[in-house]
């Protein structure tokens, strides 16, 4: 609404309408006074607080099952039995534990492990009627259970074969000079495990006056996680950061200075190419094995490491293992 003073337009700012509502104003004050009250009244402001100590000293006292802690379940070697699993859920829930993981390994001592027997084989028949017992006694008692879909770590299987296993990239070197005309088997890495390696790519670049031959890179097995660090549980971790000096004249290969070399390799590694002028590295690359295998699993469950950036050998491995496991827990699948 705008209004004429002394010559100029004023606009309202009032909100509501045109018309002046005395009704509103008096509500709205009414409203904020009742809150002023409510805020500022001591006998309100003292038992709220009281109820808030009460809730927070009866949420200690017996906490939710949301805020009770859960624990890993190791079911060691076969050391386990329907009276076990019984007991121990008992034991977390008087203790106050809301549940755990259901982990399967092995005991961890090698004169424990020589004298127990190692059955049952995680997710065999027998470990299964364990697993759904559990599940249900769980149920009954208010826990929570989860599970470690593996016996020990590193996910792997007596069923799993060296193309379904973690693998990693190597590689050959061959220095070669021209102008020449070459027809040589390259050699394949010397670093293949259990027999498999598939070929990748070959190619070359020149090599530079003077370039100093050494690794491009320190500490390459630690830093390219092809060796381990092992210190007790002390990790060297300025073994990552070290790096070569620099040295004069040295120069990194850049990607349009090399050639690719595939197509004039077959299948045997048979190089067949017109070399030009200047001395030239060769590279066969490939994959193998990493050789990891499943570590601290229960007998009966050894095998090799999965290869975790394929899809396909993790679809076998939760299709044949998990969706069993998963099946087993029926009406509880969800709960616990």
């Amino acid at each position: 609404m705008k209004k004429s003073v002394n010559g100029f337009m004023i606009r309202s700012i009032y909100p509501f309408s045109h018309a002046f509502n005395p009704g509103i104003l008096i509500l709205s004050i009414i409203l904020a006074f009742g809150m002023t009250l409510s805020f500022f009244n001591p006998v309100y402001a003292a038992e709220k607080q009281k109820k808030s100590f009460e809730a927070l000293k009866a949420g200690f006292e017996n906490p939710p099952a949301s805020a009770q802690p859960r624990a890993f379940w190791w079911w060691h070697q076969g050391q386990v039995t329907l009276d076990g699993v019984k007991r121990d859920l008992e034991e977390m829930r008087d203790k106050g534990i809301g549940g755990g993981i259901i982990t399967d390994a092995w005991a961890g001592n090698r004169m424990i492990s020589e004298k127990t027997d190692f059955k049952p084989v995680f997710a065999d028949r027998e470990w299964r009627v364990l697993y759904r017992y559990a599940l249900k006694k769980a149920d009954s008692l208010g826990l929570e259970l989860s599970l470690h879909i593996q016996s020990g770590w590193n996910h792997g299987a007596p069923f799993v074969t060296p193309k379904m296993a973690m693998k990693k990239i190597v590689w050959s070197e061959t220095r070669v000079a021209g102008p020449d005309h070459i027809s040589a088997v390259l050699p394949r890495s010397a670093d293949i495990k259990k027999g498999f390696y598939r070929d990748i790519a070959v190619q070359a670049f020149k090599v530079a006056k003077k370039q100093e031959s050494r690794p491009a890179i320190k500490n390459w097995p630690l830093k390219s996680v092809n060796d381990q660090f092992r210190g007790g549980g002390n990790y060297p971790l300025y073994l990552l950061r070290q790096q070569h000096p620099a040295v004069s004249g040295e120069a990194d290969v850049r990607s349009k200075a090399i050639i690719d070399l595939s197509a004039r390799t077959d299948s045997d590694g048979r190089l067949i190419w017109d070399v030009p002028e200047g001395e030239w590295v060769v590279l066969r690359f490939g994959y193998t094995l990493t050789g990891a295998h499943v570590q601290a699993n229960n007998a009966g469950w050894d095998g090799l490491s999965i290869d975790h950036l394929d899809s396909g050998p993790l679809e076998f491995y939760f299709n044949t293992v998990v969706d069993t496991l998963l099946a087993d827990a029926g009406d509880l699948l969800g709960k616990s």
